[in-house]
């Protein structure tokens, strides 16, 4: 037993003065093979200490200060090898600490418009902890976000953690803007029972889209009413002044030059300019 634990010390000394002496710019394949065999010796020795939770605290230590070396190359994404090092167990013993690695290079990444390298990190960070569901919704938004519904579907589908409304929700909107109605007529008992539990939906334009009926679809927005504004109904009173023309105001996300846009651009002014000012949000 000792003789294998002072040759797995020796093999990670070893490989740790390697990647030392090397340059990250200009060694990334080198350093990643150095990297990966140090790391697989540390998980290795790890199992050796079940019993002494001080040595496993210094070989954890080491252990992530090397996998944190090793996401500073440019490239990480590229080497496979690097993905195979954690298998189940290691995920699990070390998941938590590698993923919030992962979740401060994804922040980088997305500073610097990195897409490659943040896509990499959100998902390397799912893999390692499959059951975070915040996590798992920003990986499935990011591909959203670049049209890659069907990879925001795989990672939904990839959440292991307790059921998640949010995760469904974020499923069904996938779903049906990939006209996937099959599957997503499935979906609609489940989602009916969670609008009658009081849920409040994520996205409440798409519902009217999957077919639901109005009376649903009026219950789930009183539900999410109630639970992001905190009241239970809306009462404006308002005092008509007969002089003074009615304040009109159009709300819209995006006032850019699309087919819409275009379309409604000259009623925003010409409509009974003579009734009502014109206002646009």
């Amino acid at each position: 037993m000792t003789i294998k634990i002072n040759k797995l010390i020796q093999e990670v000394e070893t490989q740790k003065a390697k990647i030392q002496s090397l340059s990250i710019e200009e060694h990334g394949s080198e350093i990643v093979d150095a990297g990966c065999k140090s790391l697989y010796a540390l998980i290795k020795l790890y199992s050796q200490f079940e019993k002494q939770p001080s040595r496993q605290a210094i070989i954890k230590e080491n252990l992530i200060g090397i996998y944190h070396h090793l996401l500073k190359i440019p490239t990480i994404y590229e080497f496979y090898e690097f993905e195979k090092v954690f298998n189940t167990e290691a995920a699990r013993i070390f998941g938590e600490d590698l993923k919030n690695l992962h979740y401060y290079y994804a922040s980088q990444a997305q500073k610097h418009n990195h897409h490659l390298m943040l896509e990499y990190h959100l998902r390397r960070a799912a893999q390692l902890v499959p059951t975070d569901e915040e996590l798992c919704q920003n990986l499935s938004q990011y591909y959203i976000d670049n049209h890659a519904l069907t990879n925001a579907l795989l990672a939904l589908q990839s959440y292991k953690g307790s059921f998640s409304a949010s995760i469904f929700y974020q499923k069904l909107y996938c779903l049906n803007k990939m006209c996937h109605f099959e599957a997503l007529e499935k979906e609609i008992p489940k989602l009916k029972t969670l609008l009658a539990e009081g849920h409040p939906p994520v996205n409440l334009l798409f519902l009217k889209w999957i077919g639901l009926d109005n009376a649903t679809v009026f219950q789930a927005t009183k539900n999410y009413q109630r639970f992001y504004e905190g009241k239970q109904d809306y009462c404006f009173k308002v005092k008509k002044e007969k002089e003074r023309k009615i304040r009109l105001g159009y709300l819209k996300s995006s006032f850019i030059p699309h087919g819409q846009s275009n379309q409604l651009g000259l009623s925003f002014f010409t409509s009974h300019d003579q009734k009502f000012d014109i206002y646009i949000y």
